[in-house]
């Protein structure tokens, strides 16, 4: 049986796809690690990992199902999650009551199908790099805030190409606003 790598993700904005290559650079300058691509960067909204091929079809109708509401990000903190080797740093965003609420029924719909739960609680956030160690210095670099709307969502399937990291689109959804207007 065939397996992907899945998760879905926001595409960046312009301007917060700007904002996140400005920060990787100067992050460059004084940590040494891993960095995705800028055509990589993306918040995630959920990460399945290994998943059975067969399980597309029923990820596509999940995702085609969900609330899809106007929501906004405010990208404007660095967040630093320890992992095994060093530390990842991220640009964050607080997630407001409707990106809340969006991913609490994702995750209630995804489970009902049985599909795993995230282990973790959501933190929107864009991966900035992998650092190769501990405990990283962030002091002076500042951040100057950038805001988001989110009109798009979609699966995406990782790969390694000729050893480089793509995520593949599988499916992308819009959110249409005619069906929000009051």
């Amino acid at each position: 049986m065939k397996t992907m790598t899945l998760f879905t993700a926001f595409p960046l904005s312009a301007e917060v796809s700007e904002l996140a290559s400005e920060l990787q650079d100067r992050l460059r300058e004084r940590i040494a690690g891993s960095y995705p691509r800028k055509e990589n960067l993306h918040v995630t909204l959920h990460y399945f990992g290994p998943t059975e091929e067969t399980k597309t079809a029923d990820l596509i109708r999940i995702l085609e199902e969900c609330p899809f509401p106007e929501m906004f990000l405010r990208f404007d903190q660095f967040h630093v999650f320890p992992a095994r080797k060093g530390d990842a740093v991220t640009l964050g965003a607080e997630a407001d009551d409707v990106l809340r609420k969006m991913y609490r029924e994702l995750e209630q719909t995804l489970q009902s199908a049985g599909f795993s739960p995230e282990q973790k609680t959501y933190q929107p956030h864009i991966t900035l790099v992998r650092a190769k160690q501990k405990n990283v210095d962030l002091k002076g670099i500042e951040i100057h805030p950038a805001v988001m709307e989110l009109n798009e969502f979609g699966l995406y399937e990782s790969l390694q190409i000729h050893g480089l990291r793509v995520y593949r689109p599988l499916y992308i959804r819009q959110r249409k606003e005619e069906q929000y207007e009051h």
